[in-house]
């Protein structure tokens, strides 16, 4: 990662669906203008993809999806074709790899939790981005809710829907699980301390990341995993896809990891 930026489209995928029905989680969602020709479909609702409850921590990367859910709360994939475009919070258009901008790509932190949604093509296809929301942010005060809209086109719909997802404060890190987390993943291009080596340098010391006060956990457990910087600038090729790359544990990186590496960089000076 670049120490010196923040790095952070519309995006319309067409998927092709396809499954058997099956029992709806809990979703806090509900469908703005359902748009439906026929009712029986049931009415279109975002959910997380794979199942759960659709609440977050600030550092959080989810993966959603809008499915049909039916009166009795089962929920069947929506119609082969169907597009989905998600519209709310922000599209991010990654910038390119090098750039130096004067200003952020991100969302800015404000009063409420924050996130976006990405493109980033230099490392990542429009389909594997698709319904992927990086949470940035949960905002001063306990409490906060992220607002996710979404445009639903398929065959006898065309749907708004929207859903309401709580964000919690990033969770702690964990310094000692965070050095270990950091040797086995990290230091063979960033240093063994975080120094920075072939990649950015990332500890305390000055002008690393860890040391930026524009950085925090939050930021960095979510963007690492987007392949950006803290302006929204696109890491340079030899940065693992940490989306959808797993770690040395065999297992994909998830927020506490990163966000307790972050915690380990924090004592490195």
């Amino acid at each position: 990662m670049n120490p010196m930026h923040a790095r952070s489209s519309l995006l319309s995928i067409t998927l092709a669906l396809a499954g058997c029905t099956t029992a709806a989680p809990p979703v806090d969602a509900a469908i703005v203008d359902s748009g439906l020709a026929d009712a029986s479909l049931g009415s279109p609702s975002i959910i997380l993809a794979g199942g759960g409850s659709l609440v977050a921590s600030a550092g959080d990367v989810l993966h959603l999806d809008v499915v049909l859910v039916s009166l009795s709360g089962t929920q069947t994939p929506l119609p082969a074709g169907a597009v989905i475009e998600w519209t709310a919070p922000p599209q991010v258009t990654a910038l390119a790899s090098g750039s130096m901008p004067l200003v952020s790509n991100l969302p800015a932190p404000g009063l409420h939790p924050t996130g976006f949604f990405l493109q980033n093509r230099e490392h990542y296809t429009d389909a594997q981005l698709a319904g992927v929301l990086f949470v940035t942010s949960a905002g001063p005060t306990s409490g906060g809710t992220l607002t996710v809209d979404a445009h639903v086109v398929a065959t006898n719909i065309d749907a708004h829907v929207s859903a309401t997802i709580p964000v919690g404060a990033v969770p702690g890190g964990d310094a000692a699980t965070g050095q270990a987390y950091y040797a086995a993943n990290c230091a063979s291009c960033h240093g063994a301390r975080g120094e920075g080596n072939a990649a950015p340098g990332l500890n305390h010391a000055t002008g690393n990341v860890a040391s930026d006060p524009e950085w925090n956990a939050a930021l960095f457990a979510s963007v690492t995993r987007a392949d950006l910087d803290n302006f929204g600038v696109s890491e340079g090729p030899g940065m693992p896809l940490w989306l959808t790359t797993p770690a040395a544990s065999g297992a994909l990186l998830d927020t506490q990891h990163l966000v307790d590496v972050y915690a380990w960089l924090l004592t490195q000076d």
